[in-house]
């Protein structure tokens, strides 16, 4: 696979190692999990890290695995899988799929606003009892 597919004009990461044996799920990533930028745009990369929200409004939503939230998000514990798609979150949440079993690329892989960086605790959290994610 290629490390980019182009979608639309916008370079898309491709993190997926192999999609043999992958599986997916779905959850609703908040808006508010992701910084606006300059433009106002929400971007939220393919193959990001997601964990759960636990506390505030947006609560039983998912946003990108970040140590230095305080919604639950900064706990490895709470990550639930990788996200799919590449999403613009400007007009609010947005329900995606997610990666829970299957073979990545570390190094195309997003976790804590890094690219490639994946902490041990991310790993460990990755292969646990809900999930099964090999790392290439």
């Amino acid at each position: 696979m290629g490390y980019f597919q182009v979608e639309s004009g916008i370079a898309i990461n491709e993190y997926l190692h192999s999609p043999k044996g992958a599986m997916f799920d779905s959850a609703t990533v908040a808006d508010g999990s992701v910084d606006a930028d300059s433009n106002g745009d929400r971007i939220l990369q393919k193959g990001t890290v997601l964990a759960a929200i636990t506390s505030g409004t947006d609560s039983g939503k998912v946003g990108p695995y970040d140590t230095g939230a305080s919604d639950g998000r900064q706990t490895a514990g709470n990550i639930i899988g990788i996200s799919e798609r590449f999403l613009n979150l400007r007009d609010g949440d947005f329900e995606t799929a997610y990666l829970y079993a299957g073979v990545v690329t570390e190094d195309r892989v997003w976790s804590d606003g890094t690219q490639g960086s994946l902490s041990d605790a991310v790993k460990t959290a990755m292969q646990s009892n809900t999930m099964h994610i090999l790392f290439r």
